[in-house]
């Protein structure tokens, strides 16, 4: 099912600046345009944190909602 497929966004976690590279659903993205923050989690040092969504960022999930 398309809804169940998932595409992996890469950030740089802010408590240990490592890379985070959790992976969304279609869903999860059309969320985050929405409120305009995606919620993020490191696994390296289990750190969460919402990250507000940069107009860039917003253009290029909305790019990748396209091609879905």
């Amino acid at each position: 099912m398309e809804d169940e497929k998932s595409v992996p966004l890469s950030f740089s976690c802010p408590n240990c600046s490592k890379i985070a590279s959790p992976a969304y659903t279609k869903r999860g993205l059309e969320t985050a345009l929405e409120v305009g923050e995606l919620p993020v989690r490191c696994i390296e040092c289990d750190h969460s944190w919402k990250r507000k969504l940069s107009p860039q960022e917003k253009e290029r999930i909305k790019n990748l909602l396209g091609s879905w």
